[in-house]
């Protein structure tokens, strides 16, 4: 998996693409998020993960959603809307649930404009 940042006006783009296969992967995405997002000072993200293929698990959701990362952006009041391809939406969503249930405003769509109008809004 490999992924870059763009400061938008008002948002964070980034764009990822490859394979992931664990949580450590996904933590790892995660913590370089946050750490962009807190030198930036930008409290939206929109992440791209239409060309990204997401073979994790329920359970790497589960340990994702556990982390320090998942935690101190939702601390910090980041809102993430997630764009996934159709194949890459109910693992997706499994994500959303358990990130959510940590306290993180999150969202997953298919289409890139609704995303940008949800996180905007």
């Amino acid at each position: 998996m490999h992924f870059t940042f763009k400061l938008e006006e008002n948002h964070l783009l980034v764009t990822t693409a490859g394979t992931v296969t664990t949580h450590e992967e996904m933590q790892q995405y995660a913590a370089a998020i946050l750490d962009t997002v807190t030198k930036s000072n930008v409290k939206r993200v929109l992440r791209d993960e239409t060309n990204l293929t997401n073979l994790t698990t329920s359970l790497d959701a589960t340990l994702l959603a556990q982390s320090a990362e998942v935690d101190m952006a939702a601390i910090l009041g980041i809102r993430v809307a997630n764009v996934v391809k159709q194949e890459g939406y109910p693992i997706a969503i499994t994500y959303e649930n358990a990130l959510f249930n940590r306290s993180l405003n999150c969202k997953t769509f298919i289409e890139k404009e609704q995303a940008i109008q949800w996180l905007t809004s």
